[in-house]
């Protein structure tokens, strides 16, 4: 019996266990049912990258529509102001007699026509054309801005929904390790082989329903992002997204920690930025408000003249008289009011000033925190890639021997094969953060188009 019990291990050893694994690397990269369900189902749907998607969702953007309509009534309105106030024309049937209504009994019976115009308060009428001018060009800043925000916000979901589909079909390549795992356990229990315990099978079941389970949030991930793109995109389940090429890379490729000391010609370039040449913007119309204000301590006049007709009498030819007059206003109580408002549009400038320079300093932090992030990103996704992937998979590798050959613990098979997938899943993460940080970067520093929506 002895002599049998060391023939069956010796079989063993040397056939049984290097076939499982033999198995277990072979149908690693063999995609499971689910995952070539999905291919199919995916046939038929159109792929989108994300330069279509957001190509897309600018040229259907509501938004931008709203700001082009916006724009051409800013225009329209600087036309209309650049003109003076229609006259006002009046009729008028002056002193005719009670006793007889007759209009050539007394003299001073006139029908009388009259016209009036008021001007413009000083150059207020070519300023507040300039206001509006510089309120039609304030659009398309707008409208590029927007743009930055729609390619930002959806390039993070585009990279969430890639990293979910990737750790997703890492897990469908992982499934069929585990599987063999099971069923390693399942088989060495059954034939009474080294020290596998019945608790050995139901460890490796459980981590395999942990497993399903991982998969199912990685689904229900990809499914929400989708829901979010809805909002762009209303029709976004009827494609597919093509993740396949899921980089993104700098608009401005020279990213150093030298950055921490170039302040000024970092802080440069973010004034070209559309959110700060908003500022600019409502700067010069805060500058006009101010010219506009200055405007109220000058009169404004109003000219008028008329016609009065009167009818010849009995025995005398009548004259008839015109009449040409000019009225204005003269601030003379100006320190409640025009003095007031005056200061008022003043500080509304200065502030807006201020507000640039707080604007400059944030975005100059947090595109220098972006900088650095990446930079540390980078090195950290290095590493996996260079060693810790190696490592972990040379960890499993050794733990499935040491088991096979009597000389290790099923738990640490297991702790090994969860080790690896968590490595592999982390360095996707890094991979995913890295390019976030890109996108960050690519929005304070965009290369500036404008794509007009349809």
């Amino acid at each position: 019996m002895l002599f049998k019990y060391a023939i069956f291990q010796m079989v063993n050893k040397l056939f049984i266990y290097p076939v499982l694994l033999l198995c277990l690397s072979v149908l690693a990269s063999v995609p499971t049912a689910d995952a070539n369900q999905t291919n199919l189902t995916s046939i038929h749907q159109h792929k989108l990258s994300l330069d279509a998607l957001i190509t897309k969702a600018v040229k259907q953007d509501l938004w931008l529509k709203s700001n082009q309509l916006s724009e051409q009534a800013a225009n329209a309105q600087s036309v209309a102001v650049d003109n003076w106030a229609d006259p006002n024309f009046s009729i008028a049937l002056a002193n005719v007699p009670i006793d007889s209504l007759s209009l050539n009994q007394e003299g001073m019976t006139q029908v009388k026509f009259g016209v009036s115009q008021m001007l413009p308060r000083g150059d207020s009428q070519q300023i507040q054309q300039q206001q509006w001018q510089n309120v039609a060009a304030l659009h398309p800043i707008q409208r590029q801005l927007r743009q930055l925000q729609l390619t930002q916000q959806i390039s993070l979901l585009w990279l969430e929904y890639a990293l979910a589909q990737q750790i997703e079909q890492r897990i469908n390549q992982d499934q069929v390790l585990f599987e063999q795992m099971v069923e390693l356990a399942k088989a060495r229990y059954a034939s009474a082989i080294g020290q596998t315990r019945q608790q050995d099978i139901i460890r490796a079941e459980l981590e395999l329903s942990q497993l399903h389970e991982k998969r199912l949030l990685q689904q229900q991930k990809q499914q929400n992002i989708q829901a979010q793109l809805a909002q762009w995109l209303p029709d976004i389940f009827s494609y597919q997204l093509d993740t396949t090429a899921a980089e993104i890379v700098l608009n401005q490729p020279d990213m150093s920690t030298n950055w921490r000391f170039q302040q000024m010609s970092v802080i440069k370039k973010l004034m070209q930025h559309p959110q700060v040449q908003l500022l600019d913007n409502q700067f010069k119309s805060r500058a006009l408000d101010v010219q506009l204000s200055e405007q109220a301590y000058k009169p404004q006049w109003m000219v008028n003249a008329s016609y009065a007709y009167r009818a010849d009498g009995a025995q005398m030819d009548r004259a008839d008289f015109v009449s040409v007059g000019v009225s204005f206003d003269w601030p003379i109580f100006a320190s409640n009011k025009q003095d007031q408002n005056n200061k008022a549009a003043i500080a509304k400038a200065e502030a807006v000033k201020t507000d640039k320079q707080f604007l400059l300093q944030t975005m100059y932090g947090q595109a220098l925190a972006a900088a650095e992030s990446y930079l540390l990103l980078q090195q950290r996704h290095q590493l996996y890639q260079d060693t810790l992937l190696d490592q972990s998979k040379q960890q499993a590798q050794a733990a499935i021997t040491a088991y096979t050959n009597d000389d290790g613990d099923f738990a640490e098979v297991v702790r090994a094969r969860i080790g690896e997938l968590n490595t592999h899943i982390q360095s996707l993460q890094l991979h995913t953060q890295k390019l976030q940080q890109i996108v960050q970067l690519n929005y304070f520093f965009p290369v500036l188009s404008i794509q007009e929506a349809n």
